[in-house]
C-alpha cells in the first residue's frame, strides 16, 4: 500500500486538490485561505506546494492530501485512499478490499447497483417505457451515460439476487438502503421496482444512493422515492449535481439552484453546468456551508408557482444569515419551470440568469404586488411582512439600504422602520438566548480561556516563530544553544521540540535538518509546518534578515521570561517573609536583584 500512496502523491498536487474545496490565494511560495474547518475573519489556513501539506495556524489541523479529504468529506482513510486513487488513475493493487471499512463496503454495493440499473436501461426489454421517458425528456445517450441513469426492473428481487451473486451479504445490501424486509418474515425484496433510476453522487462523484421516479400513472406512494438515510447517504448534505458543477461554480463564481434532479440533468446537457438541485427540499445549513466553499453567489431558479417559492424560503434564510449574495431568477412566461424553459428556449434561461434580482428586491416585489400602498392597512401589512425579511440580512450596510427602501415605499420616516426592526431583532435574540439557556456553556468557557491572556498568546506565537527561524538559519544553532534557554519558550510543544533539537546538536556538533528528521521522523510534520509559518510571517526575507529577526526574538523571549520570573519571585518572597526563613529570603533576593539588572540591560 505504501507504494500506492506514494504514486498517488506523485500524480496529485495538493494545491489543485484543495482548490476544489477552498478558494486559495498565492502567499509567497505557499497558498492561503480562510480555514474550512473553523470560522475565522483573517486567513490562517496554508497549503505548501513544496511540502504537499496543509496546516491551519488557527485550529492546528493539518496533514497531507489524505488527511484533507478525510477532514473535508468526513470519511475514513480507506475511502480517502480510494477516492484519491481514482482521481490519480492508480489501481490499488496492494489494497485488500476484505479489510475495507463499512462505508467502503456500502459504496461498493451502491456502485454495483448503479451499474446494474444502467445496464437495464440500455438493454432490458422491460425498460422500453423508461427509454421512452428519457427520449421524451430530451436526454441524449451521452447524458444518460454521463449521469449514470438507469431502470429498476418491475420485479421483487432482481437486484437482490444480482448483488448476492456478486458475493455481498444481505445485511450489507439492506444497510445500503436497496432492499426492504417483509413484514413478519425473514425474507427481503427490492426497494426500487419499475422506476427510472437517478444515482445520487457525493461531492467526489461516488454514488451513495438513488432517487427513483415512477413511470406509472397509478403508482401507489410518491412520484419520487429516495434512498433512506444511511452511513453513506445524508440527505441534509446532498446537493444533486455538485460533483459535476463545482469546477464551473468556481469558474463562473455563482451557483444556480433548481428544484429537481432532472432539471439539473437538462441544464448540464444544455451547457448550464453550474446548476445543482436541493432535491425538492429547502436548503439546509450544511448544504449552504458546502456551497459557500465554491462561491458566495447563489441564484435560485424557482418554479413559478407559490409552492416553489415557499419550498426555497428556509434555504434563502440560511444563505442570508451566512452573508451570501442571494438572487432570484424569474423564469419567464409561458414556461412553468426552469426545465421547460431550458428545453424550449435556452436563450430565455440565459436572460433570466442575466436579469436575476436580489432576493430582498424579489420579496419586496412579491409581497407588495397585490397591495394598495395608499391605504394605511396595506402599508402596515407590507411592513409586517417585510421586517422579518430584513432581519435576516447579515450585513448592516445592506440592511440599512433596505430599511430606507421600505421607508420610501410606505412613505414614513426611516427612523420608525429602523426602530421597529431593532425591536424585532431584539425579540429574536431573546428567543434564541432562551433556547440556548439549557445548552452546555463549555464552548463559551473554552472561548473565554483562549481570550483571557493576549500577552501569553503573543509570547507563545513568538516561541513558535523563533523555532521556525532556527530552521531557516541552522548555522546559527551555536548562538541559540548559548542564548536561548529552554525555559524561555512558553509553548510546550515547541519547547519539547527545541529540547530534541538541542540534544541532536549537542551529539553531532551541528544542526542538519535532514539528519535530524531522519533521527526523529515523528517531528517531520512539525518541522514542515514551521517552514510554512516562517514563509508566511517573514516573506521575502534573506538569510541575513532571518538571522537578525532570530536574535531579536531570542532577546524578547529572554526579557519576557525575566518578567515572568520576577513576578513569581515577588510571591515567593512574600511567602518566605511570613515564614521567617531568612536564608531562603536572601537567596531569592539575590536572584531578584540579578534578574532586575538583566531586565534593565535587555530593555536598553
Amino acid at each position: 500500500m505504501a507504494n500506492d500512496i506514494e504514486e498517488i502523491k506523485q500524480r496529485i498536487d495538493i494545491v489543485d486538490l484543495v482548490k476544489e474545496y477552498v478558494p486559495l490565494k498565492k502567499a509567497g511560495s505557499n497558498w492561503k485561505a480562510r480555514c474550512p474547518f473553523h470560522n475565522e475573519k483573517s486567513p490562517s489556513f496554508m497549503v505548501s506546494a513544496e511540502k504537499q501539506i496543509y496546516h491551519c495556524f488557527g485550529c492546528d489541523r493539518g496533514g497531507d492530501m489524505f488527511a484533507f479529504v478525510q477532514e473535508m468529506d468526513g470519511v475514513e482513510f480507506p475511502e480517502a485512499l480510494r477516492l484519491l486513487a481514482t482521481r490519480a488513475g492508480v489501481t490499488l493493487q496492494q489494497y485488500d478490499a476484505g479489510k475495507s471499512n463499512r462505508k467502503t463496503q456500502l459504496l461498493d454495493i451502491i456502485q454495483k447497483a448503479q451499474q446494474f440499473y444502467a445496464s437495464n436501461l440500455k438493454q432490458s426489454p422491460a425498460a422500453a417505457g423508461a427509454r421512452e421517458y428519457v427520449t421524451k425528456r430530451g436526454i441524449t445517450d451521452a447524458t444518460q451515460e454521463d449521469f449514470g441513469l438507469g431502470y429498476s426492473n418491475d420485479a421483487w428481487d432482481t437486484l437482490l439476487t444480482f448483488l448476492q451473486q456478486q458475493g455481498y451479504k444481505i445485511e450489507d445490501i439492506f444497510a445500503a438502503g436497496l432492499i426492504l424486509k417483509k413484514d413478519g418474515a425473514t425474507s427481503y425484496y427490492d426497494r426500487f421496482r419499475g422506476r427510472f433510476m437517478i444515482p445520487l453522487y457525493d461531492v467526489n462523484g461516488q454514488a451513495v444512493g438513488f432517487t427513483a421516479r415512477t413511470l406509472k400513472a397509478d403508482e401507489e406512494g410518491g412520484k419520487y422515492i429516495n434512498s433512506p438515510q444511511s452511513d453513506i447517504y445524508d440527505k441534509s448534505q446532498m446537493l444533486y449535481g455538485l460533483y459535476k458543477a463545482k469546477q464551473y461554480i468556481k469558474k463562473l463564481r455563482a451557483t444556480i439552484i433548481v428544484e429537481g434532479n432532472v432539471d439539473v440533468i437538462s441544464a448540464h446537457q444544455a451547457g448550464f453546468r453550474n446548476v445543482v438541485a436541493s432535491s425538492g427540499t429547502a436548503l439546509t445549513d450544511k448544504q449552504v456551508s458546502t456551497l459557500k466553499r465554491y462561491s458566495e453567489n447563489l441564484l435560485f431558479a424557482f418554479d413559478t408557482d407559490a409552492a416553489g417559492i415557499k419550498a426555497a424560503q428556509r434555504g434563502i434564510d440560511i444563505a442570508l444569515q451566512e452573508g451570501l449574495n442571494v438572487k432570484v431568477m424569474l423564469v419567464p412566461e409561458p414556461y412553468k419551470d426552469p426545465d421547460e424553459c431550458i428545453q424550449q428556449d435556452p436563450e430565455a434561461f440565459k436572460e433570466a440568469i442575466r436579469t436575476a434580482v436580489h432576493v430582498i428586491d424579489f420579496f419586496f416585489l412579491s409581497i407588495t404586488r397585490d397591495l394598495d400602498l395608499s391605504r394605511v392597512e396595506h402599508k402596515k401589512k407590507a411592513v409586517q411582512e417585510l421586517l422579518p425579511v430584513l432581519a435576516k440580512i447579515a450585513d448592516t450596510v445592506e440592511r440599512s439600504h433596505y430599511v430606507q427602501q421600505l421607508a420610501d415605499l410606505v412613505r414614513v420616516d426611516a427612523v420608525i422602520i429602523q426602530k421597529k426592526l431593532d425591536q424585532l431583532i431584539g425579540l429574536q435574540k431573546q428567543h434564541q438566548a432562551a433556547v440556548r439557556k439549557n445548552v452546555t456553556q463549555k464552548p463559551q468557557q473554552i472561548q473565554q480561556k483562549t481570550q483571557e491572556s493576549p500577552a501569553a498568546n503573543r509570547i507563545d506565537q513568538l516561541s513558535e516563530d523563533t523555532i521556525a527561524l532556527i530552521l531557516q538559519v541552522p548555522e546559527q544553532f551555536a548562538y541559540c544553544a548559548n542564548y536561548l534557554a529552554e525555559e524561555f519558550i512558553t509553548d510546550l510543544a515547541q519547547q519539547e521540540l527545541y529540547k530534541r533539537m538541542l540534544s541532536y546538536y549537542n551529539s553531532t556538533g551541528q544542526f542538519d535538518e535532514s539528519g535530524y528528521v531522519e533521527q526523529q521522523p515523528t517531528d517531520k510534520r512539525m518541522v514542515d509546518v514551521l517552514h510554512i509559518l516562517c514563509e508566511d510571517h517573514y516573506p521575502e526575507f534573506d538569510r541575513q534578515q532571518f538571522q537578525e529577526q532570530l536574535i531579536r526574538n531570542i532577546r524578547t523571549l529572554h526579557k519576557a521570561y525575566v518578567q515572568r520570573r520576577l513576578r513569581q519571585l515577588e510571591f515567593e518572597l512574600k511567602a518566605v517573609e511570613r515564614s521567617g526563613d531568612i536564608d531562603t529570603a536572601e537567596q531569592l533576593m539575590k536572584e531578584f536583584t540579578l534578574l532586575t539588572q538583566q531586565l534593565t540591560e535587555l530593555s536598553i
